[in-house]
């Protein structure tokens, strides 16, 4: 009851509202007075949430937990049981705060010294399981991601995480140390589906690299951003056209060696970057193929084509690595220039487009809109270009 006191008069809308505290003159009973919700326990209502809900909730979760952070505290039991859903399901509230926690508050152990197991395992990350979190901002903050993103499978699944092995303890520990759960989803917001799987990778370090609170957030439409940028290299494709002709020809090549993860990427972008701007908008002929050094990646490299306002060409390279081969953790980053550089160029600044498991829709849509806006300035820079030789003239 001393941590939940900690909790008393804070103002934060997704978390139970701790009203007062204080001890019974005659029974010497300590009490905690609480908001009382009128609404069902998450881990009974996962089927009556609609996909059109999720990503406010999600939100709100996120938001609760990072308040506790902002004050050092770390929940530990995020799980659907510990949340409750009012107001026709559109608003979040986290409760049960008994094994709250002060992050990196020397001295204070769970039991007299001894790291003993705190918590929900079927809801615990690995490192948290075998209590191997690191007392720290991060080290909390990764065990809370994971939960977070517990939650947000038992949303999209409509079913506990790892729920067909909690009759077993054993058989629930090797899962939560060792088995990746699958989440699949023709109807959750696609981002909703990535990010669980990005919460839920076994190893903390990973976990940190792919997920930020920001992710949690409701995202902008991206597609809106797409759309302007290929109306913008379609009008000026459009301009361009007449006053120049196609230049010379490009043939593909292909190379081998890549690792099965490496390979499945890659396929993903050379598929992505052989198709985009065939027809509308409009791109110049390309070839794709491999490189190998300094990592393993995609490049392409545009046909200098002035109809279309790439005077000078565009070379883009896409680099991956693997951060995590058991879990199918992936970094993707990308460099752009024009065709002037030779075969050997490789990108002096690179840009981190995507890290995540392999998701072939969320690598999609981070090449294709890399391509379109690299396209976007390499036009403006020709546009640019023109206009200070017009004026030196």
């Amino acid at each position: 009851m001393e941590r939940e006191k900690w909790l008393v008069g804070h103002d934060h809308p997704n978390i139970v509202k701790m009203i007062d505290s204080g001890v019974e003159p005659e029974t010497k009973n300590h009490f905690l007075v609480m908001e009382l919700l009128d609404g069902p326990n998450l881990s009974k209502a996962l089927n009556a949430v609609s996909a059109a809900a999720m990503p406010s909730l999600v939100a709100q979760l996120a938001s609760a937990a990072e308040y506790l952070e902002s004050r050092g505290l770390a929940h530990r039991d995020i799980k659907p049981a510990n949340i409750v859903v009012v107001e026709n399901m559109s608003r979040l509230v986290l409760l049960d705060f008994g094994v709250l926690r002060p992050v990196g508050e020397k001295g204070l152990t769970d039991n007299g010294g001894t790291p003993l197991f705190v918590g929900t395992n079927q809801y615990a990350s690995p490192e948290f399981a075998l209590r191997q979190e690191e007392d720290t901002p991060d080290g909390w903050r990764a065990v809370t991601f994971y939960q977070i993103g517990a939650v947000i499978h038992d949303l999209i699944m409509k079913r506990p995480l790892f729920g067909n092995h909690t009759g077993v303890p054993a058989r629930l520990a090797q899962a939560v140390q060792n088995e990746v759960p699958a989440i699949l989803s023709t109807e959750a917001p696609p981002y909703l589906v990535t990010l669980a799987q990005n919460c839920l990778v076994k190893s903390p370090k990973a976990r940190l690299q792919m997920v930020s609170w920001d992710n949690f957030r409701q995202p902008a439409d991206r597609q809106d951003r797409a759309l302007e940028l290929q109306e913008r290299i379609r009008q000026r494709a459009a301009a361009a056209r007449v006053r120049q002709s196609e230049a010379t020809k490009y043939e593909a090549s292909t190379s081998s060696g890549e690792s099965q993860i490496l390979h499945s990427v890659g396929g993903i972008i050379r598929d992505i970057l052989r198709g985009i701007g065939l027809d509308d908008p409009p791109l110049p002929r390309r070839i794709v193929y491999v490189v190998t050094d300094p990592r393993s990646g995609i490049r392409t490299d545009f046909e200098p084509l002035a109809e279309v306002g790439l005077p000078e060409g565009l070379s883009i390279c896409f680099l991956t690595e693997v951060l995590d081969e058991k879990s199918r953790v992936v970094a993707l980053d990308a460099g752009s220039s024009s065709c002037k550089e030779g075969a050997e160029w490789h990108p002096p600044e690179l840009n981190r487009l995507y890290t995540g498991t392999v998701d072939q829709k969320a690598i999609e849509e981070a090449v294709s809109l890399y391509v379109f806006g690299s396209v976007d300035s390499a036009q403006q820079r020709s546009i640019s270009s023109a206009s200070s030789a017009t004026e030196g003239r």
